[in-house]
């Protein structure tokens, strides 16, 4: 009887940790007269493209740095960050400039 119980609980314990495990989502943050910035980026992206607004600011991170200048854009304003590996989309992740 007790090994059942041992064997439910660690079967409880490993679907509850398995949830917690779960990679954070992706994110950008925009900061107007600060930076733009990306988070938890999918495996596999070596790219990202930041569109702010009606396409009328865009700016390519490849490699290195995950912050840049944020351009001049009003308060409000949205920024959608597309992750690529290579020429494949992997993700995008949406935020508000602030």
């Amino acid at each position: 009887m007790k090994k059942t119980a041992v064997v439910a609980g660690l079967l409880a314990l490993t679907a509850a940790t398995g949830a917690s495990a779960a990679p954070p989502p992706t994110s950008v943050t925009c900061v107007l007269g600060g930076k733009t910035s990306f988070a938890h980026p999918p495996k596999g992206t070596n790219s990202v493209t930041f569109v702010y607004g009606a396409l009328a600011n865009v700016v390519t991170w490849v490699g290195g740095q995950r912050a840049f200048a944020t351009p001049d854009v009003a308060n409000g304003t949205s920024v959608v960050a597309t992750f690529y590996d290579g020429q494949t989309q992997l993700d995008t992740a949406q935020g508000s400039c602030s």
